[in-house]
């Protein structure tokens, strides 16, 4: 899926965490109705495999697998934006690249800021925090913000910001 959208204001922001809330309900229903298969097997092979889950902005069904990967990288996305339009009113409109769009996943129009956004189980999974930093400080951008969420922040946050001067790294403990 290829997804770029230009967020106009915290509460355009705020309407897609709405949507996002919605396809999480209405994938929530689905799942009740699978918890009353007798078979524990046949109910994780559905959970995969069929389309028990609704995409996180558009009107279609995917497995749940993909609809949580989906689901809490987006709403980082916007948290960080919501973020971005308070620290950095001046650069707004922000373009958001979700999915597979090219790019950095959230830009100022101007190009003056760049970052990087992800969700993760463990932010040292994959060396995903080293590898945006080091993407972000080869960048042009003037002001570089990695965001991420995971159920545990980072210890090595300030090592990576010495050794890659000009990023910053911001941890979003609470995204829901």
């Amino acid at each position: 899926m290829k997804r770029t959208i230009e967020i106009t204001s915290i509460n355009h922001a705020n309407d897609l965490l709405e949507r996002i809330d919605v396809s999480a309900t209405e994938a929530k229903a689905k799942i009740s109705e699978l918890l009353k298969c007798e078979n524990a097997h046949e109910f994780m092979y559905s959970m995969k495999f069929y389309e028990t889950g609704r995409d996180p902005l558009e009107d279609r069904d995917l497995n749940i697998i993909e609809q949580l990967n989906q689901q809490f990288t987006y709403i980082t996305s916007l948290v960080a934006v919501k973020l971005l339009f308070k620290d950095y009113p001046e650069l707004s409109p922000f373009t958001v690249n979700l999915g597979t769009a090219s790019g950095f996943d959230i830009e100022s129009n101007n190009g003056v800021l760049k970052s990087e956004v992800f969700s993760s189980a463990n932010p040292r999974n994959n060396n995903k925090l080293r590898k945006d930093v080091k993407r972000l400080f080869e960048s042009d951008g003037e002001i570089k913000i990695v965001f991420y969420h995971a159920p545990t922040q980072h210890s090595g946050e300030e090592k990576l910001m010495k050794e890659y001067p000009g990023v910053e790294i911001k941890y979003l403990e609470k995204i829901v």
